[in-house]
């Protein structure tokens, strides 16, 4: 029997964060190859499928299940492993990570672990005529995340771009529901973002910089495109070039990755014979 743990279990967000809307992601793109392969491998058992952590304040919860798979939405800069120990020391587990870094140091660690890359819904197209003078900063503004911000919005507004802002649920300050931001969003020619924001842009025709925590550059070529499908678009590595006013001038002529592209490969990864070998 397969039981899926997912944010609906934990209290609601006042708002969709990453988080949230990853787990949703998850249940409409990869619950069914879920349970066909684990349906064939483990048959008999009781499995529960976790996409958010087993409890918000303490990762050291131990479930009633045979075997616990765990999504882990974050490749920490401080103890990465800390989650991953305090979860198998309490379950049988097996680490979904959509960073293949953190499933090497998950491997090494002595846990079972599967890189998938993060899938998204399409998200809604609205037909709006684009800013050429605008650019948009898609994602929650947590404080470690502030410097990038302010030296973004400077960089920008120096080539002429002027930095709007979705972040926790809000539109320079206004708050806005799910279509309000796809509607806002389809205004823009060009984004700033990581994750799961950078892809949902991706999908709406928008050119991206990768930039959060870090400063991740832009994709240019499949081989950029390669480069930050394997972190997750998350400013753990540069492409293009390191140097922020080279890749704001040259962002007109970077790529966007298709999302049938992305949905492909992601569709892939699930089903390749690392998942077997990690399982």
């Amino acid at each position: 029997m397969i039981e899926w743990y997912t944010h609906e279990h934990r209290s609601q967000h006042p708002y969709p964060t990453g988080a949230v809307t990853y787990s949703e992601d998850i249940l409409a793109t990869q619950k069914g190859r879920w349970e066909s392969f684990i349906g064939e491998k483990e048959s008999g058992k009781n499995i529960t499928i976790a996409t958010c952590l087993p409890n918000k304040k303490t990762t050291a919860r131990k479930i009633d299940t045979d075997l616990l798979i765990q999504y882990l939405h974050r490749y920490r800069y401080t103890n990465p492993l800390q989650v991953s120990r305090d979860i198998a020391s309490q379950n049988e587990s097996v680490f979904i990570t959509a960073y293949k870094a953190m499933k090497a140091r998950l491997i090494n660690d002595g846990h079972r672990a599967v890189f998938v890359p993060m899938m998204i819904r399409k998200p809604p197209f609205f037909d709006e005529e684009k800013y050429s003078d605008r650019i948009i900063w898609f994602g929650s503004l947590f404080s470690t995340k502030m410097p990038m911000f302010r030296l973004m919005k400077e960089k920008t507004k120096h080539h002429g771009l002027q930095m709007d802002v979705i972040s926790k649920g809000q539109f320079n300050g206004t708050p806005i529901d799910r279509e309000r931001t796809f509607r806002i969003l389809s205004k823009y020619r060009y984004g700033i973002g990581v994750g799961r924001c950078a892809l949902e842009m991706y999908a709406l025709g928008i050119r991206v910089i990768i930039a959060g925590d870090e400063f991740g550059g832009i994709v240019c070529n499949p081989v950029d495109h390669a480069a930050q499908h394997g972190t997750n678009f998350n400013g753990r590595i540069t492409t293009f070039d390191r140097d922020m006013d080279s890749c704001i001038e040259c962002l007109p002529d970077s790529c966007i990755p298709s999302q049938k592209f992305i949905e492909e490969i992601s569709h892939a990864e699930l089903y390749r014979l690392q998942i077997y070998d990690g399982y």
